[in-house]
């Protein structure tokens, strides 16, 4: 039903989001829907309908489409960067795994166990 209440929302998303009444309109649907889905009773909220049916609002759907429909459709859109390129997760300071220097050189100088390893040969050479 979510496809049916989305179609052409890159259109008409700048006009619901100004006209509160569209966005009423909208809503009441889908709560009525929600209620159907989820067995509820019709007393219950827009958004308490929507976290019983396990629906996102509809409003942020309409925004979601609109977005997308401008990343995708935008010749100047920032393309992302290649796989190659992205940063790996211990090395990234802005987000939640950043190593503080003196870890990052405690890792650098940590012994390889590889290394260690002796092949069948060295073992046979040492007797």
């Amino acid at each position: 039903m979510i496809p049916l209440l989305t179609y052409g929302a890159p259109v008409w998303e700048e006009a619901a989001a100004k006209q509160k009444i569209n966005k009423r309109i909208l809503q009441r649907v889908q709560r009525l829907i929600n209620i159907k889905i989820a067995k509820a009773y019709r007393t219950i909220s827009f958004e308490a309908s929507c976290v019983m049916a396990g629906v996102p609002p509809i409003g942020l759907v309409i925004e979601e489409k609109a977005r997308r429909y401008m990343i995708k459709h935008n010749p100047e859109c920032d393309l992302p960067l290649p796989v190659t390129e992205w940063p790996h997760p211990t090395q990234r300071r802005n987000g939640r795994v950043a190593l503080s220097d003196d870890r990052a050189v405690e890792l650098q100088n940590w012994p390889n166990p590889a290394d260690e390893v002796k092949t069948t040969e060295d073992k046979g050479n040492e007797q």
